[in-house]
C-alpha cells in the first residue's frame, strides 16, 4: 500500500470509529435521562431533551476524537506511516 492509502484506510477508519463514539453517547445520554431526569420531569414531549443529547454527543465524540488523535499524533512510527501531520 502507498502512503496514500494508507491515509485514506486510516481516515475511513477514523471516520467511522467517531460515528459509532457518536452513536454509544447518544444512546447512553438518551437512557441516562429516562433513568434520570425522566422520571421526575415528566413532559409531553422530550424533544428538547433528545435535541440536547444530540448535541452532547456530537460535542463529546469531537473531544474524544481530537485527543485520541493527539495521543496517536505523538507515536512517531504511525505518523511517518500513515502521514498525519501536526496540524
Amino acid at each position: 500500500m502507498t502512503a496514500k492509502e494508507r491515509c485514506a484506510v486510516f481516515m475511513i477508519a477514523a471516520t467511522l470509529g467517531n460515528i459509532v463514539v457518536t452513536f454509544a453517547l447518544f444512546f447512553g445520554l438518551v437512557a441516562l435521562y429516562g433513568a434520570t431526569l425522566g422520571q421526575i420531569l415528566k413532559v409531553k414531549s422530550a424533544g428538547i431533551a433528545i435535541l440536547v443529547c444530540i448535541v452532547l454527543s456530537i460535542v463529546g465524540s469531537a473531544i474524544i476524537y481530537n485527543k485520541v488523535l493527539g495521543a496517536l499524533r505523538k507515536r512517531p512510527d504511525l505518523v511517518k506511516k500513515y502521514g498525519l501531520s501536526k496540524r
